[in-house]
Order: C-alpha cells, then structure tokens, then sequence
C-alpha cells in the first residue's frame, strides 16, 4: 500500500474550559496531566482558554504555520501540545514557538497514532526561537503504529544567556527520521539534548544532529541511548560545531546503544568540525550486546534473568526523563 501525505490545513480553532479539554483527554484515554494543553486533532486546533493570559496563539492558514510567543514577565507555562494521528488528520507541518526575554516554557510534545489501518507518511516541523535570559525544556513523547512513518524537523536558535534543555523518549514501530539543528547565538548559551529510542520488529529510526556553537561561553551536553530489538535499524549522526574566533567553549556527546537481537544493529557517528583551540571537548559512542556481568550481577541477587535485562532497559530510558515523569511517560507509551 503506498503512503499517503496528510497536509490538510487547519480549519477551525475551538477555545475550551478546563472541564471539557479534561474530557476531551478522557475521550482519547489520555491521563490527566497538569498545566495547560493545546490539542490539534482532526484538522481542529483544541485550546485551553487558560492559555490566553500567557501566550499569544496565531494561526496563519496561508503558509500553515503556528506562532506561539510568551508574555512579557509571565511565570513559567506548563504547555502540553498533544497531536493525535488519524486516518484523516495531520501533524501541522510548522510550529514556531518564541520565549521573549526572561520568561520559561516547560513543553510537552505529545503525539499519539491513532491509525492502524493505513499507511500514513508525516512531515513535522518545529522552531524555537530563544531570546535573553529565557529557558525552555522540551520533551518529546511518540508512540508510533507500524503504518506510520514520520519525518521531523527540529531547530532552536539561542541568545545570550539562554537555555534550551531536550529530553525524549519514543518507541516508533515503523519509519522515523528527525533532522535537528541546535544553535548557540549567544554567549552564555547552553544547551542540553538527551534521547532514548526503543526499537523492534522492524522499525527504522535515523536522527541527524548539529549543535554549532556560534558565541562564547557556550555549552553543549548530548546524551543518546538507542535500544534495537528484533529486525529494526537505528542510526545517529552527531555533530559538534565550534567556529573560529570564540574561546571558553564546552561541548560533550555521548552515545549508548544496546542490542538485543542478532537481526538489529545500530550505527553512530559522532562527528567534530573545531576551528577554536579555546575548548574542552569529549565524545563517546558504544555499540553492544547486554554486557553479561551485569547480567549475572543481577541474577546473583535472585532476579530473574527476563526482569535483570528489563531493568537495564528501563535504566538507560529512565536516565534520560526527569524521574518525577516516569509514570506519565509509561501511561502513554503503553
């Protein structure tokens, strides 16, 4: 069956309580979380009406694009944007989202496949703009049937003084590619990009990362643990970029990646472009079978060895959410 791209516009934009955008959740078996929630469903934008007093929402249904920008001096948003994947709904292909100076974002990207009966290619595309003294922290949470195949664009442009952290978990079961392009415009720039991915059956999962300091001062922590089982495939590319000219730089990556089956396999190429002398750099990658001392270190305490190796698995997944997220993440994941 071939795939079909879902680029439907957005048609219509509902505004709702804090009562009914609960029991919009509670309709599509969500749990319940905190904050306030941005729901794009069936070519529908959903809104809490709580959100008005903290963000400016725009829709420009010529080049399908939503800007969402802070309020000057608001207190940190809790923003959850869910989008719920049917047969004949879409992702919106391009998100801006602006942090002004001085304000914080907690984001939750949520997305949830609904479809099970054909085959659906996806193009998503997000951008942040972080401007002085503001802070992000994004997490990214999808669940993918095996009919869906994604590609993701992700980019987040820095100011001095400014942060912008990355945290994910996915569990795709089909086609997943993410290009993603993190830059350090500012001196006193910080970034940090954690992602766990656990892959099986057949999945195919690709991310190719670029984080480019462009500034003094500026500091960059990856983290990638990618977990393959059965016949799936997964491949990181991690670039760190320092150009000439800036000093005071500090950058690490590192890359951990388990096997479970002989079928799967993983590859990571961790890449380094320096033209600065004025920085400390490290990078690590691995690739391997469950290391068999672990292993035996856990059966020795009376673990079974089907549970040992499922809380290896959970460990490298647990280090990368914040541990307060754990049990929301396995609500939806599951």
């Amino acid at each position: 069956m071939s795939a079909t791209l879902i680029n439907s516009t957005i048609k219509s934009r509902e505004l709702i309580q804090e009562v009914e955008i609960e029991e919009k959740l509670n309709s599509m078996r969500i749990p319940i979380m905190s904050g306030r929630h941005i729901i794009c469903d069936k070519e529908k934008l959903i809104i809490d009406d709580r959100l008005i007093s903290k963000l400016d929402i725009n829709y420009d249904s010529n080049n399908d694009i939503l800007r969402l920008t802070t309020h000057k001096n608001s207190e940190t948003i809790n923003l959850n944007f869910f989008s719920i994947i049917h047969h004949d709904s879409y992702l919106l292909p391009k998100i801006i989202i602006e942090c002004v100076s001085d304000t914080s974002l907690f984001f939750q990207e949520i997305d949830l496949d609904k479809n099970n009966d054909i085959e659906v290619s996806i193009n998503k595309n997000i951008e942040f703009l972080l401007s002085l003294n503001s802070k992000v922290h994004h997490i990214y949470i999808s669940k993918f049937n095996k009919n869906t195949n994604i590609e993701k664009d992700l980019s987040c442009n820095i100011a001095d003084n400014a942060s912008y952290e990355y945290s994910s978990i996915q569990r795709p079961l089909s086609h997943v590619k993410i290009d993603s392009t993190i830059k350090l415009n500012g001196e006193n720039a910080k970034c940090n990009f954690a992602e766990a991915i656990q892959l099986d059956e057949k999945a195919n999962f690709s991310h190719i990362l670029k984080i480019a300091h462009h500034a003094s001062s500026t500091i960059s922590k990856q983290r990638h643990n990618l977990i393959a089982n059965g016949e799936s495939s997964g491949k990181f590319h991690g670039t760190i970029f320092a150009e000439k000219n800036i000093y005071n730089i500090e950058a690490d990556q590192l890359s951990k990646n388990l096997l479970l089956s002989d079928d799967a396999n993983i590859k990571s190429f961790p890449i380094l472009e320096i033209y600065t002398d004025s920085i400390r750099c490290s990078h690590g990658s691995s690739v391997g079978m469950i290391n068999e001392n672990q292993l035996a270190y856990l059966m020795a305490r009376g673990i079974e060895k089907k549970l040992a190796i499922n809380m290896i698995i959970e460990g490298l997944l647990n280090d990368i959410l914040p541990h307060e997220k754990n049990q929301l993440i396995r609500s939806l994941l599951n």
